[in-house]
């Protein structure tokens, strides 16, 4: 388990870099950040001007009945971040946020294997 030590809040997957600390961090931080379980960072990207970073985070366990996603955007420019929370599949998920920020090819709908490779 991982707990950072600013806060009580327990996080049930322990970040591996400072990629996954940072989206932890940037997800959780402040009085409106997201206060549950966070259980794996299933995917993270930015926009191509670098300002606009997304991450989608699973809020239950692998294997769990209809897991939720916490989609996570983060504007660096104006110092803001909004989240919202999505069930369905992960594909889904990556489809809603890919329109959302604008990433440069919004209608690939990647499988979930395609996304766990790219985290790899």
């Amino acid at each position: 388990m991982y707990s950072d030590t600013e806060s009580p809040d327990v996080f049930i997957f322990t970040p591996e870099n400072e990629v996954q600390q940072s989206a932890i961090f940037l997800a959780t931080d402040g009085d409106y950040g997201w206060k549950g379980s966070l259980y794996s960072l299933e995917y993270s990207d930015s926009t191509e001007n670098q300002n606009i970073l997304g991450f989608i985070f699973a809020t239950k366990p692998k294997g769990a009945d209809d897991r939720d996603w916490l989609l996570v955007e983060v504007d660096r420019l104006k110092n803001s971040r909004g989240w919202s929370l999505h069930s369905g599949t992960i594909e889904q998920v990556y489809y809603i946020w890919a329109e959302r920020i604008g990433v440069s090819e919004p209608n690939f709908k990647p499988t979930t294997d395609e996304i766990l490779d790219a985290l790899t």
